[in-house]
């Protein structure tokens, strides 16, 4: 690209001169042209995902592959990544947990926010919920979300936390307080 080649042609001369590097390629030019890739060795693997997005404004690209991905990887963070560039609503998106909240015994998992994705408070339904100080899973995987009343979505990733006196109270790391939700 700095010898003047477009993303698209920089990003296949560079892929084809290594196939059999463990790696995946996005080239995004100033004149905002976008183009991505992975080498062949990449695309033998059974755990790679890829997700795009582009209005004619703003554009993104996600590529990954992991050993033991959660398979809405690529789209969920392609739509984070849509919502933080545009603000246009995506069917995933996150839930953070900036302050202590509280976690009660239920008959069902929800986790009920806020509308800009807060979480309020959590309802568990694991009997074994802690009441004793430590660090446990607040969240389960395809909890119900809840937003003013209504059903709005399920969580498609966890959240391990520090928990004590019926209060949630996060992590030090904060993006370990962010947890995935799809509508």
């Amino acid at each position: 690209m700095a010898a003047g080649a477009p993303p698209g042609d920089a990003v296949g001369q560079v892929l084809q001169a290594h196939p059999e590097i463990d790696a995946g390629l996005i080239a995004l030019s100033a004149a905002g042209e976008l183009a991505w890739g992975n080498t062949r060795r990449v695309a033998r693997r059974p755990d790679q995902g890829l997700a795009h997005r582009d209005n004619g404004l703003c554009r993104v690209a996600v590529l990954h592959n992991s050993i033991h991905p959660c398979p809405p990887l690529a789209d969920a963070m392609a739509d984070l990544a849509w919502y933080a560039l545009t603000g246009e609503s995506a069917p995933y998106r996150a839930l953070t947990l900036g302050v202590p909240v509280a976690i009660t015994a239920a008959a069902r998992g929800r986790v009920l926010v806020d509308a800009q994705g807060r979480i309020l408070a959590i309802e568990q339904a694991d009997p074994s919920l802690p009441s004793a100080p430590r660090r446990a899973n607040a969240i389960y995987l395809g909890s119900e979300v809840w937003q003013d009343g209504r059903h709005i979505g399920h969580t498609v990733s966890e959240l391990t936390a520090d928990m004590a006196d019926g209060r949630v109270y996060g992590v030090p790391d904060p993006a370990r307080s962010l947890i995935i939700m799809k509508e």
